[in-house]
């Protein structure tokens, strides 16, 4: 198990793909967790949450089957085909009493958090547009208001 801190409030059991039996049986030979099949994953009372990183055309059966498990869910994004898809999932996890929600890969970042601070204090009036850029990846923009 690896401890993400000594004040973690979370641990990391697995970090695991569901490959070709050969690969899950390498990863284990290395001291990695690997599941055969998605079943095995919902079936495992140890986890608690899955992150959903497949398909988009597949986000919504897996993510319904993760909460039905008893799973919570962290969805990529796009996180549904259609919105009917989304508040489907979204009626999954309620009747579930189970957590979902979106990948927000930035959210944390401290570009974001200072700019949410400022828009928060209303130093800059009402802000339109937000553009942040990662040199690392492609272009983001964000529009908080309109």
């Amino acid at each position: 198990m690896l401890t993400i801190s000594s004040r973690a409030m979370f641990a990391i059991f697995s970090v695991s793909m569901i490959l070709s039996p050969e690969r899950n049986e390498l990863a284990r030979s290395r001291g990695i967790f690997a599941y055969d099949s998605l079943e095995q994953v919902l079936a495992d009372e140890r986890v608690d949450m899955c992150t959903v990183a497949i398909p988009n055309d597949s986000h919504k059966s897996v993510c319904i089957a993760c909460l039905e498990a008893g799973k919570n869910v962290i969805c990529e994004k796009p996180v549904m085909l259609s919105v009917q898809d989304l508040r489907d999932v979204i009626a999954v996890a309620d009747r579930c009493g189970k957590l979902f929600t979106v990948h927000q890969n930035r959210r944390f970042d401290v570009d974001f958090l200072a700019m949410k601070q400022i828009k928060e204090s209303g130093e800059l009036g009402k802000i339109i547009n937000i553009e942040s850029r990662d040199p690392r990846l492609a272009r983001y923009s964000l529009r908080l208001e309109r």
